[in-house]
């Protein structure tokens, strides 16, 4: 049901339960009952008060969005300082952080809600060296632009919608892709294993693959 009609009817209802019971309340006065149910009376309105209490102050005073984006500066071996972002179980108004102008050397973002469009903020991540792609909805034309940023090295992408054929055509037979640490299990079909171990050849000391 859209949230958007749960106020309404908590309204209605509640508009319908306090009229029967205004109607209750005439007919037990007028009968003479009233005093003798005056007590379960006030248990029963009590218990729909308290019933209905979280869920209507919650509808009226939702609670703030719990920020679970973490950002963080790393100093590398090198001593030079890098910014990361893990977005990793954050809510999908936390991605805008991608378009703060802020470049980050790491991305964790392993969500399944992730799409080529959300994807797309990558681009912009001139500094971006690793990022983690995992679980997420992100297909061919993400891995596209991905490649061509220039100091990516490491993606890691298990589970996602990407192709076997994308990735032999983008990076294990690109000889411009500059990725030498790559994870794609859980693909559908599979990235045949002996395309895998032919790229690695080529660069044994540099190049790893997840398996």
């Amino acid at each position: 049901m859209p949230e958007k009609l749960t106020l309404p009817l908590l309204a209605v209802g509640g508009a319908l339960l306090l009229i029967g019971l205004l109607w209750l309340l005439i007919v037990a006065i007028r009968t003479g009952f009233f005093r003798k149910a005056i007590v379960p009376v006030l248990l029963i309105v009590s218990g729909v008060s308290v019933a209905l209490f979280v869920p209507v102050y919650n509808k009226l005073y939702p609670p703030p969005v719990q920020t679970t984006a973490q950002e963080e500066k790393k100093t590398t071996a090198s001593g030079q300082v890098e910014e990361r972002l893990t977005l990793t179980g954050a809510v999908r108004d936390e991605y805008a952080k991608l378009k703060t102008g802020t470049r980050y050397a790491v991305v964790q973002w392993a969500n399944a809600d992730v799409t080529d469009e959300d994807a797309a903020a990558l681009a912009e991540q001139t500094e971006l060296r690793e990022v983690d792609l995992s679980n997420s909805q992100v297909t061919d034309a993400t891995l596209e632009r991905l490649v061509k940023l220039p100091k990516l090295t490491r993606l890691y992408a298990s589970k996602s919608k990407l192709t076997a054929d994308g990735v032999k055509k983008f990076v294990l037979d690109n000889p411009d892709c500059k990725l030498t640490e790559i994870d794609f299990r859980g693909l559908t079909p599979p990235v045949p294993g002996a395309a895998l171990r032919d790229w690695k050849s080529k660069d044994k000391d540099n190049r790893k693959f997840n398996n």
